[in-house]
């Protein structure tokens, strides 16, 4: 959160709000890996939206490795936000991240309820890479080449299909960096405060 809060300290006064996922450090409920827990946005979004305190012209979003699923499937949901930043290992294709990494597998099999009926299914549910269509904000994905954990051919696909489907987009690769763009943070922070701020409406 540290490191985030510094991201908008360019556009000025900002309201943060992050959820715990289900079932992690204490909290209620359990993990679906981008399955019912995404009500939890729906509500959080909803709650937000009635206070008077809040700018509701701008309303953005921030999806950090696994918090890029919640990012598209809040999209796939239909809520509106002024643009979306995912980063740092966004996963637009979970079936690609399997077959990269064998312990992906496990961990869906683990967290995924429909993943032993259908597997094909359930992750494809989860991939914005299968719904484009669906992404309704404009979309910064910035991604390390050397990532490891979340396979950088994934956000280079969904580029594609934005492209194809005239979708406000924008994908920055960095050669040398992996899943933290440690390599890259000065420039990786001025990339997401310039997304923000174009589409800030004043």
């Amino acid at each position: 959160m540290v490191f985030i809060d510094s991201l908008f300290t360019s556009i000025g006064n900002s309201v943060i709000y992050s959820s715990e996922v289900r079932g992690t450090t204490g909290s209620e409920g359990k993990d679906e890996f981008g399955g019912r827990e995404i009500t939890d946005t729906e509500t959080s979004y909803k709650i937000l939206s009635q206070y008077n305190f809040i700018d509701q012209k701008n309303k953005f979003m921030f999806g950090w490795s696994r918090g890029s699923i919640t990012s598209f499937l809040a999209m796939k949901k239909g809520l509106q936000f002024n643009s979306v930043v995912v980063v740092v290992g966004s996963v637009p294709d979970l079936k690609i991240g399997g077959e990269k990494r064998s312990a992906m597998k496990e961990l869906y099999r683990e967290l995924i309820p429909e993943y032993s009926i259908d597997s094909e299914a359930a992750l494809a549910k989860r991939s914005a890479n299968y719904w484009p269509e669906k992404i309704n904000s404009p979309l910064l994905i910035i991604h390390g080449e050397k990532d490891w954990r979340a396979p950088v051919e994934g956000p280079i696909e969904l580029g594609k299909k934005l492209k194809a489907l005239n979708k406000p987009y924008k994908l920055i690769l960095y050669p040398d960096s992996g899943h933290d763009i440690s390599e890259n943070r000065i420039e990786l922070k001025k990339e997401i405060n310039d997304w923000f701020k174009k589409y800030w409406v004043y």
